[in-house]
């Protein structure tokens, strides 16, 4: 009977003890899952912030974009995001050796967003032919031309034509030959 009694004393003292540690154990649990919680609705409020700033930024205000090789900018425009063709009636940087001693803050001034396209990109994921304005190109040549002082001269040997039948300025020739041979 003694032997019973004790029994019953220890199974129910291990009862306690483990409805205690469950009892810890699930506010620990609760507690990390309301800080989950708590975390993830903040980091959504700030999600969704930032895309109300960007969907009313991105229209309302230009953009610059600038082609770079390595550290220097070898072109760019500001860009409207809002139409289809973001290279039309776009007001061309032509003094872009300027933007190269700036910092990208003072590049972007009162603009929106900066975008960056580096040659790096061209030359990992043209394919080695890109139609472009009916002409068959090799990535090479684009991307010679890209990097070219004179982007004319080059891009007529390209695709043998008279440089007079190239049209636009060198910084509006590289663009439209960087954003159009992304569009093969």
């Amino acid at each position: 009977m003694i032997g019973s009694t004790v029994f019953l004393i220890i199974v129910a003292i291990l009862v306690y003890l483990i409805l205690k540690f469950i009892k810890k154990v699930a506010a620990i649990i609760l507690s990390f899952v309301i800080m989950f919680i708590l975390i993830t609705s903040m980091l959504l409020f700030l999600v969704y912030v930032d895309y109300m700033d960007f969907k009313t930024g991105i229209t309302e205000k230009d953009s610059i974009m600038l082609l770079s090789d390595g550290q220097n900018y070898i072109a760019g425009s500001y860009i409207n995001l809002t139409t289809k063709n973001i290279l039309n009636g776009t007001k061309y940087i032509e003094d872009i050796e300027l933007f190269n001693a700036q910092g990208y803050k003072e590049i972007l001034g009162d603009n929106y967003k900066l975008f960056i396209i580096d040659l790096s990109f061209y030359e990992q994921n043209l394919p080695l032919s890109v139609n472009y304005k009916n002409y068959s190109l090799q990535r090479n040549g684009i991307i010679n031309t890209l990097r070219s002082k004179d982007p004319k001269h080059e891009f007529a040997a390209l695709v043998n034509e008279p440089v007079e039948s190239i049209a636009g300025k060198p910084n509006e020739l590289k663009l439209e030959l960087a954003l159009g041979a992304l569009d093969y």
